[in-house]
C-alpha cells in the first residue's frame, strides 16, 4: 500500500531533500563520467590540490568523513590510475602522505572547468 504524505509534513520535506540529493549526485556522476572518476575521487583531488603539500590518510579520512579502511581502498585505486602518488614521509616511517600527480592535477583542472 502506498502511503500518501501531506505536503506540509516534515516527512515530505525529507522526501524532497532525498530526491534532490539523488538527482544532484546523478548529475555530478554524469559530468565526471568522461574523466573516469567518481564524485568522491573528485573531492579527494580537490582536497589534495588545495592543501598542496600532501595529506595523510588520517587527514583525508577526517576531511571526507570516511573510515580509513574505506579510504585506503579508494586511494589505492587512484594510485593505480596515476592520479595520486603515495610518498613515505621519512625512509623509516610507516606513515604515508598523498600528493597529486601531473595526471591528477590535469584531471582536477578539467573537471572544474565544466
Amino acid at each position: 500500500m502506498i502511503k500518501i504524505i501531506p505536503k506540509d509534513d516534515m516527512e515530505y520535506s525529507r522526501y524532497l531533500l532525498g530526491r534532490a540529493r539523488f538527482f544532484m549526485t546523478k548529475a555530478r556522476q554524469y559530468e565526471l563520467a568522461p574523466h573516469h572518476i567518481s564524485p568522491r575521487q573528485a573531492y579527494i583531488l580537490f582536497l589534495l590540490s588545495t592543501m598542496g603539500s600532501g595529506m595523510t590518510l588520517r587527514e583525508l579520512a577526517w576531511q571526507t568523513d570516511r573510515k580509513i579502511n574505506t579510504l585506503s581502498v579508494n586511494m589505492s585505486k587512484m594510485e593505480r590510475d596515476g592520479l595520486v602518488k603515495k610518498i613515505r614521509d621519512t625512509p623509516n616511517s610507516i606513515q604515508f602522505s598523498f600528493r597529486l600527480t601531473e595526471k591528477g592535477m590535469n584531471t582536477y583542472q578539467n573537471c572544474m572547468r565544466e
